[in-house]
């Protein structure tokens, strides 16, 4: 009696590819803190950048055994339905955006990734929590850098006329009735990296009123006028009510509209 040909294996993609609009990406089980977060500001009706995410479930499965071919042109498939040239890759960490422990710029993010690159950054995502950074981190927070698991964010990428964060309460005087906008010209991942020294505008929540005005030494001009300032604190401030906690929140600035690419609870509240 002869054998036929081996049956070929399918490999579902459900579990390790999630659109950002899906229920289950609201989980940080499955998406990690930033998916997680993102996935929720998007059922909240913010701007989110459109994505998806490659699942902590693939990162158990697949990190050391590589990623098969089935599930990589699934990856790259989704990619297509962008429709975009370049997108950001982000890690979105089991253990991130926590009250008690942020992780900020602890795991790697690869902006202005094209689609011939898109499975070798998912891969450097993941390698990101072998690095002496992270496991140093890790050891600060009490925390086992074996536990640690990496979903990864994809997104189309925005190219960012300006971008910067927003604190939505000022995080050195901790004074609940301020927000903190820093800006700079571009793309943001050098002001998160603390490499560059931002705009610093100060707000009054109640009345939206500028109190404060600082422009970066080597520019001339702000880098977001008065009326965009109060615009995107209007956003940040509804973020903050979504989640109910001050925010730490990452945005950009793309023809005129803001989008929000993290927000992460202030760690450094006073009770």
């Amino acid at each position: 009696m002869g054998f036929g040909r081996p049956k070929r294996v399918i490999i579902s993609t459900m579990k390790y590819i999630l659109s950002l609009q899906d229920p289950l990406a609201r989980d940080p089980s499955v998406t990690g803190g930033k998916g997680a977060t993102l996935a929720e500001l998007i059922r909240g009706l913010f701007s989110v950048p459109s994505g998806f995410v490659f699942t902590i479930e693939a990162h158990k499965t697949f990190s050391k055994q590589g990623i098969p071919r089935e599930i990589q042109q699934e990856v790259l498939q989704k990619f297509d339905d962008l429709n975009v040239d370049k997108v950001a890759v982000r890690s979105s960490a089991s253990v991130e955006d926590q009250k008690g422990a942020s992780w900020a710029g602890q795991f790697e993010t690869y902006l202005n990734t094209s689609r011939d690159r898109l499975i070798e950054r998912i891969e450097d995502c993941w390698k990101s929590v072998e690095s002496e950074r992270a496991k140093s981190y890790a050891k600060a927070s009490g925390i086992d850098p074996r536990d640690i698991s990496i979903a990864v964010v994809i997104q189309k990428m925005i190219q960012a006329n300006v971008s910067g964060v927003c604190f939505t309460l000022h995080p050195n005087a901790q004074n609940r009735n301020q927000l903190v906008v820093e800006a700079i010209s571009g793309l943001g991942e050098a002001l998160v990296q603390g490499a560059v020294t931002p705009d610093t505008y100060i707000v009054d929540r109640e009345s939206m009123e500028l109190t404060d005005i600082k422009i970066n030494p080597r520019g001339t001009t702000q880098k977001l006028l008065d009326d965009q300032i109060q615009n995107l604190s209007r956003i940040c401030i509804d973020i903050e009510k979504h989640f109910k906690y001050p925010q730490d929140i990452e945005w950009v600035l793309e023809n005129g509209d803001f989008y929000i690419v993290q927000s992460r609870p202030i760690t450094t509240i006073e009770d």
